[in-house]
């Protein structure tokens, strides 16, 4: 993913509470305020964005971020270390 579609894609799941702060991340990576305005308002990446989400939720039935998926099953929520190696060390031992 680019980072302006990143950046698109955390406004639309947490909204324009996230835009200044947003701004000042992406004037870190080389954004303008104009660019990142235009960014936000490309239609063409927040369509393709959307169609992952939309897919995320049918295809995959992704309820929640972030959902790791590990040998196809999916893990929702935020795991720790220890659960994310607990999930992925029987894997590489094969």
């Amino acid at each position: 993913m680019k980072a302006a579609e990143l950046l698109v894609a955390c406004f639309l799941l947490f909204g324009a509470c996230l835009v200044w702060p947003l701004l000042a991340i992406a004037k870190q990576a080389g954004f303008t305020e104009q660019t990142f305005n235009a960014c936000l308002a490309n239609q063409q990446t927040l369509d393709g964005i959307e169609s992952i989400r939309q897919r995320a939720i049918k295809q995959f039935k992704v309820q929640s971020t972030p959902t790791f998926f590990i040998n196809g099953t999916a893990h929702p929520g935020a795991l720790s270390i220890d659960e994310m190696a607990k999930v992925i060390d029987p894997y590489l031992k094969g």
